[in-house]
C-alpha cells in the first residue's frame, strides 16, 4: 500500500514505532511515536513535514530517536534521551529538532539498539576514531581506539559503552600518549553473564575528547553465540624468479574465510631464513631489530598480501627458500602460521 501524502522519496529509515523519509528536495517528512511538536510520543499517523529541516541528505530512525544530516554536515535529532541518545548532554527528552554540537562534516550515520554510533564525519588534523569488534563465547571486547597520525599532546578520550537491552553501562576514560597512535577499550567477560544464546550487541561512543578532533563517533560489539566460530586468516605460499640484477618484489598471499563485520582483522608476521639469507637474496621484513610488522584486511574485504624484496645475483644455485611466520591475529584465527617463499634461479 501506498504511503499517502508523499511523492519524490529519494531515502526511508524505520526504527522502532517511527519512520523518516527524504524526499528529493532535501525535507523531510515523519510518521510513527517519537514526534516534532506538537506531538509528542501519542504517535502520528499520516507523514508530517519535519519543520526547520530543508537541506537534509540522510535520514535515521533508531528505535527511540531519529537523526538527520544536513548539506552543510551539521547533524540534528530528536526523540527520547533517556540514556544520552541525543547527544546533547542531558539525559533529558526532546522532541525539538536541535544540531548535534560537537561534530560536524557527518557523512553517515548508524545506530544499535538506542544508542547513536558509528557515526562518521569528514576530519582534518589529528582525527580519531573507534572501531567495531567481535568475540566469541562471551570473551571480552576490546574497542580499538585509534589516531591517523601521532598527536604532540595526551588526547584523552571518554567513551560511554552500553550494551543493547541497558543491564549494563559506564562510562570509561582511556589516553593515548603523544608518539603513540593506538589504545584499546575493554568490556571484559565479567559484563556478560552466561555464555550467549544469541548475538549480544555492545556499543561504546565518544562522550569527550581532547587533543584531537573525532573521525568516527562509535563502534558496535558483537558476542556471538558460544559455538559460532571466527574468521580464519589463510595464508598462501609464493614463488618468485630470481633476476641477476636489482631486486623483486614477492606478494605471499592472505586469504580471510568470510568476510568479517569489525573494523579490520590483523596478523602480525616476520621473515625467517630457510636456504635463503636475509640481506643477501632478500630484506627481512621487519629489520630484525624491529618488534613484528602487522597486516590488515579491512572491514568488506576478504584478501591482503604481504610484500618482500627479493635481491639479484648471477650465481648459478638451486632454488633458495625462506618462510614469512604469522602470529598474534586479531578477531580471527590463524590455522596455519607459516607462508613459504621460493627464489627460483633463472638458469642464466
Amino acid at each position: 500500500m501506498q504511503v499517502p501524502g508523499l511523492g519524490s522519496i529519494t531515502s526511508v529509515s524505520a526504527g522502532g514505532s517511527q519512520s523518516l523519509a527524504r524526499a528529493s528536495d532535501g525535507t523531510v517528512w515523519f510518521w510513527g511515536a517519537t514526534n516534532p511538536p506538537p506531538n509528542t510520543l501519542d504517535g502520528q499517523p499520516s507523514p508530517v513535514q519535519v519543520s526547520g529541516i530543508s537541506d537534509a541528505v540522510s535520514v535515521t530512525a533508531a528505535p527511540d530517536a531519529v537523526f538527520a544530516v544536513r548539506s552543510d554536515g551539521s547533524l540534528w535529532d530528536w526523540g527520547v534521551n533517556t540514556v544520552g541518545q541525543l547527544g546533547d548532554g542531558t539525559l533529558t527528552s526532546r522532541f525539538v529538532p536541535a544540531q548535534v554540537e560537537g561534530i560536524a562534516d557527518v557523512t553517515s550515520v548508524s545506530h544499535s539498539g538506542a544508542l547513536l554510533v558509528g557515526t562518521s564525519v569528514q576530519c582534518t588534523g589529528v582525527c580519531l576514531s573507534i572501531g567495531d569488534v567481535m568475540s566469541w563465547a562471551g570473551g571480552a571486547l576490546a574497542f580499538p581506539i585509534t589516531l591517523n597520525e601521532p598527536a604532540a599532546t595526551d588526547v584523552t578520550i571518554t567513551v560511554w559503552e552500553n550494551e543493547d537491552t541497558r543491564t549494563y553501562d559506564d562510562f570509561k576514560t582511556v589516553t593515548i600518549k603523544p608518539g603513540h597512535l593506538e589504545t584499546f577499550l575493554t568490556v571484559g567477560a565479567k559484563n556478560i553473564t552466561s555464555l550467549p544464546a544469541t548475538n549480544v550487541v555492545f556499543a561504546a561512543t565518544l562522550y569527550s575528547v581532547t587533543g584531537a578532533s573525532i573521525g568516527r563517533l562509535g563502534g558496535v560489539g558483537l558476542v556471538q553465540p558460544c559455538c559460532l566460530a571466527p574468521s580464519q586468516v589463510l595464508v598462501g605460499a609464493a614463488r618468485i624468479v630470481e633476476p641477476d640484477v636489482g631486486k623483486v618484489t614477492v606478494k605471499v598471499p592472505l586469504l580471510l574465510s568470510v568476510v568479517d563485520k569489525v573494523d579490520k582483522v590483523t596478523v602480525q608476521y616476520r621473515t625467517s631464513d630457510g636456504t635463503a639469507t636475509a640481506g643477501t637474496d632478500y630484506v627481512a621484513k621487519p629489520p630484525v631489530t624491529r618488534p613484528p610488522a602487522t597486516v590488515g584486511i579491512r572491514r568488506g574485504a576478504r584478501r591482503a598480501a604481504v610484500a618482500v624484496v627479493v635481491l639479484g645475483d648471477t650465481n648459478p644455485e638451486a632454488t633458495e627458500t625462506f618462510s614469512i611466520n604469522f602470529t598474534n591475529p586479531m578477531f580471527a584465527t590463524l590455522p596455519s602460521a607459516t607462508a613459504p617463499v621460493s627464489i627460483i634461479d633463472n638458469g642464466d
